[in-house]
């Protein structure tokens, strides 16, 4: 399948809803994390993280969010696509979307915690793993990074 698919940095209000109102889905609602938990004091605009959402074929269809660390590093939060939607390559393709964006913008790396489950997807996107495992909320996690 070759997706049309777009990210958007979220620069309004109503954009940052549409990215939180799917990280609620899936993250909340679909997986049972505690809403106390999913968003926090970074989650407005103007902070020191990007909310980007992602559009595929003209829906809403995934978010993540981007936290700007020292250095040109930039890590990657609370990636998520719709469960209908999964497996589309929505995400390998924002994925490198978003590795395009923040390249124009001269950040030299992206990092992330991934959950163990999901390590896999992101080593076929060129992410390597850069740490043992280690626990975070009772789910095995790895860190992973990759040069831009």
């Amino acid at each position: 399948m070759s997706a049309k698919v777009e990210i958007i940095v979220a620069g309004t209000e109503g954009e940052l809803e549409r990215c939180l109102k799917l990280r609620n889905t899936v993250f909340t609602v679909e997986r049972g994390v505690p809403r106390e938990i999913e968003v926090d004091e970074f989650d407005c605009l103007g902070s020191v993280c990007d909310h980007v959402l992602i559009e595929g074929e003209g829906r809403d269809v995934g978010a993540l969010r981007c936290m700007h660390m020292d250095d040109g590093i930039i890590k990657l939060q609370r990636f998520c696509v719709l469960k209908d939607c999964r497996g589309r390559r929505y995400g390998r393709i924002a994925l490198g979307l978003l590795e395009g964006y923040y390249r124009r913008k001269n950040v030299t790396k992206l990092v992330l915690d991934s959950k163990f489950e999901a390590s896999g997807f992101y080593e076929k996107c060129g992410y390597m793993k850069v740490s043992k495992l280690f626990e975070e909320a009772g789910v095995p996690h790895i860190k992973m990074e990759k040069s831009l």
